[in-house]
């Protein structure tokens, strides 16, 4: 099984002139947003939503709504490519596929918020590099906007800020991995002797023994731009792209990914917690049980 993720966005609506959010479950003083996406997402579950741009297909499977949640299976595949689906083991050609077929990926996603709340998040499952996000709420927002012209729905990454204030408290910080996405050439040369750096990944690791512990407070002034890196480490040709931070709460591993430096986003490693099917994807159950064990601990904090 691929590692799997669980990124963390924030839903929120306003009118198209203004920047205030409003209310989710009457933000037109009648209409929820959640049960909005909720029959979006309906609409398609026999249906495809496509973007001829990207050749990429969206299909729900189990849009399911209770109260002002929404959860369920996002189907994404990529159309476009002619070639052949080989037996691994025999070589055996099963079928030749075509420009017109689209191989589904089942992901987890889950949209909910508290009553009167002005904002919600949505949880979205990834594979590897593989995701939902980009296509489910691009299909999300152009609907909603069809719907309800005068108003914009928001969905932005959730800061890492927010995700650390609101597990912190519950957890300790184990380690933070520093990581370079280039390997020096001087480092590299030693492996392959055509003294240029390529591309890799390169971690210095910042663990504490048992009896130890890592404050918070400078990842927080990072994150902030109150700091920069280089506040925090220096190493000669080390600059690290991105930071990781390990944390463990309430005897969970619980990895916020903080991505390119440049373009924040929370994401968390949850491939310890969930368990593969017999299709070699996660299952619903055990990706709904962490989605939703993040969501308790990330919902106060909005």
């Amino acid at each position: 099984m691929k590692a799997a993720s669980l990124d963390a966005y924030s839903v929120g609506v306003r009118n198209r002139r203004d920047t205030k959010l409003l209310q989710l479950d009457k933000f037109n003083g009648k209409d929820s947003a959640i049960l909005q996406a909720h029959s979006y997402l309906a609409a398609i579950k026999n249906k495809f939503f496509t973007s001829v741009e990207d050749k990429r297909c969206l299909q729900i499977e189990t849009p399911n709504n209770l109260a002002n949640t929404i959860e369920g299976l996002a189907l994404v595949g990529q159309f476009g490519y002619s070639g052949r689906l080989v037996d691994h083991k025999s070589g055996v050609v099963n079928y030749n596929i075509k420009q017109t077929d689209v191989p589904l990926e089942p992901f987890y996603f889950e949209m909910t918020a508290k009553p009167a709340a002005r904002r919600g998040i949505l949880i979205c499952a990834k594979h590897g590099q593989s995701g939902c996000k980009s296509l489910l709420s691009q299909y999300v927002r152009d609907e909603f906007s069809k719907s309800f012209p005068a108003y914009i729905m928001d969905i932005q990454p959730l800061m890492p800020r927010q995700a650390i204030d609101a597990l912190v408290d519950k957890g300790t910080v184990n380690a933070v991995r520093f990581v370079q996405d280039i390997i020096p050439h001087d480092i590299a040369d030693r492996f392959n002797g055509n003294q240029q750096a390529q591309e890799g990944e390169m971690e210095i690791v910042i663990r504490t023994k048992k009896t130890g512990k890592i404050s918070i407070k400078n990842i927080k002034a990072l994150m902030l731009n109150q700091k920069t890196v280089k506040d925090l480490i220096q190493v000669k040709d080390f600059e690290p792209s991105n930071v990781k931070v390990e944390l463990d709460v309430q005897g969970r591993k619980r990895v916020i990914d903080f991505g390119n430096l440049g373009h924040v986003r929370a994401s968390f490693d949850v491939t310890a917690e969930v368990t593969a099917g017999i299709d070699g994807y996660p299952t619903f159950a055990s990706v709904q049980t962490a989605s939703k064990s993040l969501i308790a601990s990330l919902l106060p904090s909005l």
